[in-house]
């Protein structure tokens, strides 16, 4: 089955506003994947120590998000 777009039909792709902010919430997100990867990529690392290990970055990413989110808002 083949689906044709005319350019009418077309959605505009929503883009993020290029400031700090969003830069360092990308970067921090990209950081956060590649530890997640390779955590998951141990072998002999039980699913749970896996998942603990996972909720420990993400709560780390997050804590650091928003100290680098006050110190830009602080700076401007």
């Amino acid at each position: 089955m083949s689906v044709n777009f005319t350019d009418s039909e077309a959605v505009p792709w929503p883009t993020r506003p290029d400031t700090p902010g969003a830069r360092v919430d990308e970067e921090l997100s990209a950081a956060a994947l590649t530890i997640l990867d390779m955590i998951y990529k141990q072998r002999g690392v039980s699913r749970a120590a896996r998942v603990e290990l996972a909720r420990r970055v993400s709560e780390v990413m997050g804590t650091t998000r928003m100290r680098i989110l006050k110190e830009l808002e602080g700076s401007a």
